[in-house]
């Protein structure tokens, strides 16, 4: 009891349209109390996506060679 953890999750899958496996990480802090775990800062329920810029670096296409 009354101890902090750091949870981390981590997964992994390969992706045809890359080429590659891509991983996904993510950490969530808590604590146990003795009785239940609370998280610290909240907890992480939605993803925050960055959009790819079209044309740049890092646009990866539709995966058809032309």
């Amino acid at each position: 009891p009354h101890t902090a953890y750091s949870i981390e999750l981590s997964t992994a899958v390969f992706l045809l349209e890359w080429n590659k496996e891509i991983r996904m990480m993510m950490e969530e802090d808590a604590f146990f109390d003795g009785k239940q775990v609370r998280y610290i800062d909240g907890r992480q329920t939605e993803l925050f996506l960055v959009p790819r810029q079209k044309g740049g670096m890092g646009d990866v296409g539709d995966g058809v060679e032309r």
